[in-house]
């Protein structure tokens, strides 16, 4: 499942990938520059963002993904920052951290769980060690949904290893130390409970995603889903269980 059609911008071919990077450069604006890159921001009324990259030296665009802009933020305490790919043109990398953390006085932290979130401008931040405010969102990869908790409890009656309705589990931290090329990803495996959901409208294209504000354990988050993901629209008090992507940014 693309995590853009997660926010509406429908791309099946290299044809809609490139129109898409057209509609988006007519609107985007710059929001700052590096040595070697320009970042280019386009934010949506929807709250749906592509952050595209320039290459400095030949004017190309390099790099596209998908953001959304939230307006909650949760505390996160940053350990490190790196590039996804160890490039001069990467735009993006990711940051590994605890949500809603302690620090101790070593500059290290715990918390509720580790997190690795994948940050669209990771050349603007910098590993501080320190707790910042992090505006994360969650992109549905996979996701069920369920009436309520006691639906939720009867799909799983048959299975060996069974999940709570409001779960958390960062998947993507969990890597096999017997494979040092074994690398963390943002991605986890999430129930929830459905607080508030809304059917929203990707302005620059007209394609409607559904967006929801859901309770798990230890926070809220705000998650975005493709239109056919489910057949109805998620309403408050269900329970939708899924695989996700994380991203955001720090304030």
């Amino acid at each position: 499942m693309s995590h853009l059609s997660a926010i509406g911008f429908g791309v099946h071919t290299n044809d809609d990938f490139n129109h898409l990077i057209e509609q988006v450069l007519s609107v985007a604006t710059e929001h700052s520059t590096h040595e070697n890159l320009t970042y280019l921001r386009y934010t949506d009324p929807s709250g749906a963002e592509i952050w595209l990259y320039g290459d400095n030296n030949s004017n190309d665009i390099v790099g596209m993904v998908p953001c959304f802009l939230p307006s909650q933020t949760q505390n996160f305490g940053v350990s490190s920052i790196e590039p996804i790919i160890d490039d001069e043109q990467c735009g993006d990398g990711s940051a590994y951290g605890w949500l809603d953390p302690t620090e101790y006085s070593d500059g290290e932290f715990d918390g509720f769980y580790p997190l690795l979130v994948d940050l669209p401008d990771y050349l603007n931040h910098h590993a501080s060690h320190k707790v910042q405010k992090a505006r994360l969102t969650l992109f549905a990869e996979s996701a069920d949904l369920f009436t309520d908790e006691d639906a939720f409890s009867r799909s799983q009656e048959n299975d060996e290893l069974k999940y709570g309705s409001e779960s958390f589990i960062p998947i993507g931290t969990f890597t096999d130390d017997e494979n040092p090329n074994d690398k963390m990803s943002a991605s986890a495996l999430m129930g929830c409970k459905v607080i508030k959901s809304e059917l929203r409208t990707n302005q620059l294209t007209q394609n409607q995603f559904y967006w929801c504000l859901v309770e798990t354990y230890g926070s809220s988050y705000e998650v975005v889903y493709p239109i056919d993901m489910f057949d109805i629209m998620p309403q408050v008090g269900n329970i939708i269980f899924g695989e996700y992507w994380i991203t955001g940014r720090f304030e």
